[in-house]
């Protein structure tokens, strides 16, 4: 989510997409906007709670910290660059990221700290087939770079400081209009395999074994079906199904060019995660010629089995409500910001071994507050 309409709308802006942010979310529809070039600037801030976990045994009782974090994104839509309405975009956003840190054992053995931050570059195009019909399809430069800290003290401790990866990857999209009042849009982002390359530096008991180190870390491919219904000329509601392809996640293996490192810490560890389902209601209403208003509803599964839970991230099912406003100013100018509530439920888990989930994690879940600036030239 990296706009104002997708924020209010809870993810659910695909089939209306109608601004700049088109051009990343539903890059088919950009040939329906209007003549004129458009572009978005926004900035989300985003506070993730401090998540608690409470052992089977009763023996911890701790909490990760908390975290907060501002995310710039930008979006631009052409005019109509040829006579039948082929349009370009081009989008800069954050498509994943997260960060965990735990300062107390036991997770601190494995999530000490986990930090993922990426950036994603879209340039996009736009063609009608048909008056009803029209496609689009973008390419993907992702960059990302990812911080790493598991402190096992005193039998090992591993820091990983700014290990970097970028990929290119693909997204597709098609837009059928069969009514004025009916949307129907599918798009497709392709699976871009991050391999991070970085250095290590590891302690292993009362020795030094500082070492490169590489490790892969997928950014999923998803398919998004969504359809819009224009109920009136101020009300439209959306729905949509997302599914994200998590099964890709088999295992996780962190691989050292130094031979004792690799020995001690390069084993593999196995999560085989599932696809993720998330199913998501908007609702716009135009108020009058100024102020529009939006709403979103969601819920989404979790990647996890049981056994494969872990310190780093979220997973457990969640619900997301959300909403926001846009002012219009002028023909030119509109301004717009949106709130978003995500709510994780308890996950709950029975791993032995050292580090492993064997209790509850709770309270996961955080907020975040989206305000742009939208100029139609």
């Amino acid at each position: 989510m990296n706009s104002v309409n997708s924020f209010a709308l809870a993810g659910a802006n695909v089939a209306n997409a109608n601004g700049a942010d088109a051009a990343y979310f539903n890059p088919a529809n950009m040939v329906y906007n209007d003549n004129q070039h458009e572009v978005e600037g926004a900035l989300t801030f985003i506070s993730v709670n401090a998540v608690h976990y409470a052992s089977n045994s009763g023996t911890y009782n701790i909490d990760s910290k908390s975290d907060k974090v501002v995310i710039p994104s930008f979006h631009y839509v052409s005019n109509r660059l040829t006579d039948n309405g082929l349009r370009v975009g081009f989008s800069i956003v954050a498509p994943a990221g997260f960060s965990r840190e735990w300062t107390e054992y036991p997770a601190r053995v494995k999530a000490e700290k986990y930090a993922l931050e990426t950036i994603e570059f879209n340039p996009s195009i736009a063609i009608p087939l048909t008056k009803e019909l029209s496609i689009g399809f973008g390419l993907r430069y992702i960059t990302a770079t990812t911080d790493i800290y598991l402190n096992g003290s005193p039998s090992a401790s591993v820091y990983i400081n700014k290990a970097k990866a970028n990929k290119l990857a693909y997204n597709l999209a098609a837009t059928y209009k069969p009514t004025n009042k009916l949307t129907l849009a599918t798009t497709y982002r392709s699976n871009a395999d991050l391999n991070f390359k970085g250095f290590a530096d590891i302690k292993i008991g009362a020795g030094d074994f500082d070492s490169d180190v590489s490790v892969k870390a997928p950014v999923p491919d998803n398919l998004v079906l969504a359809g819009a219904y224009k109920y009136s000329e101020k009300t439209t509601f959306e729905a949509l199904l997302q599914i994200t392809m998590w099964s890709r996640i088999k295992e996780q293996n962190f691989e050292y060019s130094n031979t004792t490192a690799e020995t001690v810490l390069g084993p593999t560890t196995i999560k085989k995660w599932r696809d993720t389902y998330a199913y998501r209601l908007g609702l716009t209403h135009i108020l009058d010629n100024k102020i529009t208003l939006m709403a979103g509803l969601a819920y989404e599964t979790d990647p996890a089995e049981e056994r494969y839970v872990s310190f780093t991230t979220a997973q457990a099912d969640s619900m997301t409500y959300s909403f926001g406003s846009r002012y219009k100013f002028n023909d030119q100018i509109d301004i717009g910001i949106s709130a978003i509530y995500v709510d994780f439920e308890d996950r709950k888990a029975s791993n032995s071994g050292t580090g492993n989930v064997d209790g509850t994690l709770s309270n996961k879940g955080g907020y975040g507050i989206t305000t742009g600036v939208s100029y139609k030239f």
